[in-house]
């Protein structure tokens, strides 16, 4: 007869990995299902080129709630949130943007491909962190590379935040 559980986590990711482990601290007969060969999603450290080792992090594990980090004892096994000041983004053609925890670093990054971007920049970030505090996230805890730093970037022009400032600019007056 085919084993019987109270719960299936498709996914052994941070996500799945912690969803498991609360249901199976609550008594429910867990079972987490994973279809690569390494569990922990964007917690994985891994040779994506060979020699180079690179955090997998979907965007940045500071995300992490610190409750959860606490209660699963996630220092006990290795765990740490490392802090991440600058982030390098490669382009095409051998240029770069760099996002940092230093708005004007990354105005500065901005400017070289939009004035108008750059400028708009600080209230991009004043309502990201705004929204990201109302919202209960812990990202009012570490400052993390700001939500541009996931976008894509094609050819030579990072995505314009001007339209997503100014509608902020107008929520926040």
């Amino acid at each position: 007869m085919a084993e019987r559980y109270d719960a299936v986590i498709i996914g052994g990711g941070h996500n799945g990995l912690t969803c498991g482990t609360y249901l199976a601290r609550a008594g429910l007969k867990t079972l987490v299902l994973e279809r690569r060969k390494v569990i922990g999603g964007a917690a994985v450290t891994e040779e994506v080129v060979p020699g180079f080792k690179f955090s997998v992090f979907s965007y940045l594990m500071s995300l992490l709630h610190p409750k959860v980090i606490a209660e699963l004892e996630l220092a006990k096994y290795g765990f740490k949130v490392l802090p991440a000041s600058d982030m390098f983004s490669p382009l095409p053609g051998g240029d770069y943007m760099v996002f940092s925890d230093s708005i004007a670093k990354t105005q500065a990054h901005f400017a070289r491909f939009s004035k108008k971007d750059a400028e708009a920049y600080p209230l991009f970030d004043r309502y990201l962190m705004k929204r990201s505090r109302s919202s209960g996230s812990s990202c009012s805890r570490h400052r993390p590379i700001r939500a541009a730093a996931t976008g894509r970037l094609s050819g030579r022009a990072p995505p314009s935040y001007g339209n997503i400032a100014r509608s902020a600019a107008s929520s926040t007056a």
